[in-house]
């Protein structure tokens, strides 16, 4: 229903095009037209604690290397995401729909099989190229050397569907959906099928083309290549220091100290390095002359000397950043070390010597084979770590840096691996070897750049570079980009397009195809379409044959239908939804019996009347699978003649319903229950702000006009105010019901909008509170949804649709609660009923989320407990919907978090498809019309193509609140906001926003700090800071770790209706 979505407000602005297809016509900057997709052409393409200054800890081997040598290049096998040489490739089968077929130019997507079940595409043909080399994974169980860099940039080819299937029955191969990090794009999972910790596909090449959703085959690695994860071997002994004997450790020698480096003329250099548009690859390395020179007091120097013989400025490509003078050890640190920030792609530069340093110049590349070279990698980031395709090199922080840990100690993974806890501390790696159904759209949103200057490539192609880091960079035929992209590329840089994987051989990089020009990154209406059309969310106009199944207008009942409906136009029935609602889908109402007795009714839109099985209708309502709430606007899963007026039970019309009835007492016990087809007409449309002042003052009758929305005749305020108390009784009976019988609720804060009528743009947010009205509704809602579950399953075991939640990750589950332990937070996780209780001891006497009100709340009370739920919500299994009939035991239908053995849904069918489904399996149930003609499997694949649907919407309306209040920030500016710890990392911390529920990750790099130290104990982390407070103060020390209460300050990001969160100093607050 309608009510337990967000607030969304109408739809502003115009309708955008659809993706079609139209003679190609070449793009200038300012124009936002779409560019159509062409045949792609078939030419070949090619613990001991170490206290050091940050960059200091690999000094010695950078200076060492330099002596000796060219240090080596980071492997494929690492995840190089570099700009990479065409080379001959053939081409590469790439499964699309349901199974395995090859990519091809995008192509306007028709709707399911009339039953609702997606095609069947056909399996690949396997290509033919060299084995991968094995990328060692870091926590194995010797000290080994790194892996030889392999020579073959090709993925290796498919299995077999014969042998994939064989595998999968001998338990040799897994299958599961592909995770990738979104903030280190070489780390990926799959969910292990026996719990415990995920499998672990490192880099692009193990990823072997799949991308983030799809359902992939994995062969698991040998088990000396899996990972040990040694922070839980840690954390474990930590706990229970007898047994480490167990675990078979055995210390580490101590390295030698670390001499520090002394600068001189022979043994170090300072970089020059130019970031410019439109100077690609050149670079300077000048000596340094004077030994006592540092290379803070040198870069001035050089920088007047360099722009003297060049006669000008070298600017970075938004003119904002200088270049950047750093020595080599330097730069070797900041590619050697590994941190928590977003993984961001790696460049390969050659760096020449210039021995006279009096007659600087830039160095031609032609001269480099005659000049002594130095190979090394620099990586490029914006503010806060991310790459945004204009940034600085990276430099050492700017305090020093202090990492405490255990004991460096060497494991041994037979011993590990025979420990009874052995999952816990294992972590099995894999690598992908067929994608069995391709989830992904392989569409990305992202800007389009020249290659670099003499670059083979640069001739035939443009790169193009998606906002997702999970998504290969491409090269993009010059065909199909903008006829000036090469002359004005600076007129593309704050241009979005939408390109297309096609053919994908090559590790470094895909080979794409422009789908069509968005516009400005700056406005909002752009980046929604982009964010749509990325993650495959079909909202272009329904077509033709899908508009004559519905009935023409003006539409009325027939009479035939109130032969055999109840009638419920004699009663009191109303709807109760968020103000901005135009789906109504629900309506109740509520007659008292006498002796504490009520008869209470739930009355949902009958669409099935509407949207008939196997119909263009139907087919398009189940390849959209449910309606998508954006901030500014709802993209529907019916036509709106359905979803806004026939089906929607707006107050004063007749409409078609389905309804269930009980009688029940005051304590909520079910006396009787019925279900049937109806007519009502509903006398009033309340918003939840309504019925929660009708709950808050019960005897009130002396209602202002403007308190209350109008209310149809016969029936009066009073009526409404009666119905509205009584279900507020029996609804507070039913939820204590539900919790003694172990029902779990956990309550995550969500932002909530208030748009401008006029322009749609956002004037505030706040903090979106459920109250006893949303409570009300949401209970009433869950016992018709359990009630017509016990139906339709009691009547067709086999052909019904549920809705399932498994029980949650138990390792992931106790590792939380450990942790809690630590800290004197002692949760009891045996089953869904001790958590709520655990909760409540900490909440208090509520069983819901303490109200965010700064005038009368504790915040740190409030911080605590969104902290507490957000960490026993992480190991929650997400709930999906399941056909009963592919089930081995009915344990399988369990909904976990309430308690329940049966449940499903069945009151929103405006905005659900699975409830269309229940609805017909109801209706056939009480004999309205035939058994339902489709069978358990293909009920399972649109129920699986309904979760992903679900989870698509759920992704896309979160994504859509960030860009909001991107947008709010960029107009407002910085903002202040509280905050609570959620995660401590080596340099940086998750904070949860007080002001949004929102999760941002607050980096340490760019403060004024003058030290950094970080610890962990127990699964604890533990950042220690040194606020610098100038010469004449005393230094100010800040201790952050989980539950720590933060102020930090919103700002304006680098990208398009970004923000970051700083870190504000704790003296500065009031």
């Amino acid at each position: 229903m309608s009510g337990n979505t967000a607030s969304v407000s109408s739809s502003i602005g115009s309708r955008p095009e659809s993706i079609a297809s139209s003679p190609r016509t070449p793009l200038a900057a300012s124009e936002g037209r779409e560019i159509p997709v062409r045949t792609p052409r078939t030419k070949r393409a090619g613990s001991e604690t170490k206290e050091y200054p940050a960059g200091n800890s690999r000094a010695q081997r950078a200076v060492s290397e330099s002596k000796e040598g060219t240090p080596k290049k980071k492997t494929d096998s690492q995840g190089d995401r570099g700009t990479p040489k065409a080379g001959p490739s053939s081409s590469t089968p790439v499964q699309e729909g349901s199974r395995q077929t090859p990519l091809r130019p995008i192509k306007t997507k028709k709707g399911p099989t009339p039953s609702g079940t997606p095609k069947t595409p056909k399996a690949p043909v396997p290509i033919n190229s060299e084995p991968s080399c094995s990328s060692g994974g870091s926590g194995s169980t010797k000290r080994r050397a790194r892996p030889k860099k392999s020579t073959n940039q090709f993925f290796e080819p498919y299995f077999s569907l014969a042998d994939v299937q064989r595998g999968l029955e001998k338990g040799e191969l897994i299958e599961g959906v592909l995770r990738i990090n979104p903030k280190s794009y070489e780390d990926a999972y799959i969910s292990a099928p026996s719990g415990g910790p995920d499998v672990y596909i490192g880099g692009i090449r193990d990823r072997n083309r799949a991308l983030n959703g799809d359902v992939v085959i994995v062969q698991p690695k040998p088990q000396n290549e899996w990972k040990i994860i040694k922070e839980n071997v840690l954390n474990h002994i930590a706990r229970y220091p007898e047994e480490k004997d167990l675990f078979g450790l055995t210390k580490v020698p101590e390295p030698p100290p670390v001499e520090p480096l002394k600068v001189t003329p022979n043994e170090a250099t300072v970089v020059l390095c130019a970031l410019s548009s439109e100077l690609p690859g050149e670079s300077v390395v000048i000596p340094v002359k004077d030994s006592e020179e540092t290379v803070d007091n040198v870069e001035q120097r050089i920088m007047k000397d360099t722009q003297k013989v060049n006669s000008r400025k070298f600017n970075s490509a938004d003119g904002n950043i200088k270049p950047v003078c750093v020595a080599p050890h330097e730069l070797e640190e900041d590619l050697s070390g590994e941190s928590d920030t977003n993984s961001v792609e790696d460049y390969e530069a050659e760096l020449e010597f210039v021995e006279d340093f009096d007659n600087l110049k830039i160095v031609d590349k032609s001269l480099k084979k005659n000049l002594k070279k130095v190979d090394a990698k620099f990586k490029t980031e914006g503010k806060q770590g991310k790459n945004e395709g204009k940034g600085e090199i990276k430099k050492k922080m700017p305090f020093e840096y202090i990492k405490r840990k255990p004991e460096e100690m060497d494991f041994d993974l037979e011993l590990i691996s025979k420990h009874p806890e052995s999952g816990k501390f294992i972590q099995k790696t894999g690598k992908v070897v067929y994608i069995l159904e391709i989830k992904h759209s392989r569409c990305a949103v992202g800007h389009l750049r020249k290659c670099a200057e003499g670059a083979e490539e640069a001739k035939r192609y443009a790169f193009f570079v998606p906002t997702d880091g999970r998504v290969p960079r491409m090269h993009i035929p010059l065909s199909e980009c903008p006829v000036d992209l090469l002359t004005r590329p600076g007129d593309y840089s704050k241009v979005l397009f939408i390109a297309k994987i096609f053919k994908w051989t090559m590790i470094k990089s895909a080979i794409g195809s422009i789908v069509r020009s968005l516009g400005s990154e700056d406005n909002v209406d752009v980046l929604t379409i982009g964010m749509l059309i990325e993650n495959d969310v079909p909202f272009d106009d329904f077509e033709e044959d899908v508009l004559k199944c519905l009935p023409e207008t003006p539409w009325k009942i027939p009479e035939e239908e109130f032969a055999y409906r109840k009638d419920f136009r004699n009663q009191c029935v109303f709807t109760i939804d968020p103000s901005t609602a135009r789906d109504l889908d629900d309506a109740v109402s509520c007659i008292p019996l006498g002796d504490d007795r009520y008869r209470i009714g739930v009355h949902i839109a009958d669409v099935s009347f509407f949207v008939k099985e196997n119909t263009p209708l139907d087919s398009a309502a189940s390849h959209r699978g449910t309606s998508v709430y954006l901030v500014q606007k709802v993209v529907p899963m019916l036509p709106r003649l359905l979803c806004e007026q026939l089906c929607s039970l707006n107050p004063g019309e007749d409409r078609l319903a389905f309804s269930v009835e009980w009688v029940v007492n005051g304590e909520g016990d079910i006396e009787e229950e019925w279900f049937g087809r109806s007519v009502i007409k509903s006398c009033a449309k309340l918003a939840y702000e309504h019925a929660q002042s009708i709950i808050e003052n019960p005897g009130k009758n002396d209602w202002a006009q403007n308190e209350l929305p109008e209310i149809q005749k016969p029936f009066t305020i009073h009526d409404v105010c009666g119905v509205v108390t009584n279900l507020q009784k029996i609804a507070c009976s039913l939820r204590q019901r539900r919790h003694a019988y172990g029902a779990l609720r956990l309550d995550l804060p969500r932002i909530g909008w208030t748009l401008d009528r006029e322009t749609g743009m956002p004037t505030g947010f706040r903090i979106y509170q459920l109250k006893d009205s949303n409570r009300l509704i949401e209970e009433l809602m869950l016992l018709a949804n359990m009630a017509v579950a016990r139906k339709i399953y009691t009547t067709f075991p086999d052909v019904t649709l549920l809705r399932c939640h498994p029980p949650p990750q138990e390792l992931m589950l106790q590792e939380v609660a450990q942790c809690l332990a630590s800290i004197g937070i002692h949760v009891d996780t045996s089953s869904s009923g001790s958590l709520q209780n655990s909760l409540h001891r900490y909440y208090g006497v509520r069983s819901e989320l303490p109200k965010l009100n700064p005038d009368d709340e504790d915040w740190a009370a409030v911080g605590r407990a969104i902290v507490m739920t957000n960490l026993i919500a992480k190991p929650m299994v997400v709930a999906k919907y399941i056909s009963a009939g592919v089930k081995k035991e009915p344990s399988e239908f369990r909904h976990y978090a309430l308690a329940v053995p049966l449940y499903t849904h069945f009151t929103s069918p405006i905005r659900r498809y699975p409830d269309l489904i229940v609805h017909r399996l109801l209706a056939s149930s009480l004999g309205y019309c035939e058994k339902p003609r489709w069978d358990a499997k293909s009920l399972h694949k649109v129920a699986e193509r309904c979760n992903d649907r679900k989870a698509t919407a759920k992704m896309v309306g979160d994504l859509s609140s960030e860009m909001f209040l991107g947008l709010f920030i960029k107009t407002v500016g910085s903002i202040a906001t509280r905050g609570v710890v959620l995660q401590v990392l080596d340099r940086s911390v998750d904070v949860v926003l007080l002001n949004s529920g929102l999760i941002k990750r607050v980096y340490m790099d760019k403060l004024p700090l003058k030290k950094l130290t970080h610890e962990s104990q127990c699964g604890i982390g533990t950042l220690t800071l040194v606020w610098d407070n100038g010469p004449n103060l005393t230094d100010l020390v800040q201790v952050l770790t989980i539950f720590s209460m933060v102020e930090v300050r919103l700002e304006e990001g680098e990208s398009a209706l970004k923000f970051s969160a700083i870190l504000v100093k704790p003296e500065t607050l009031e």
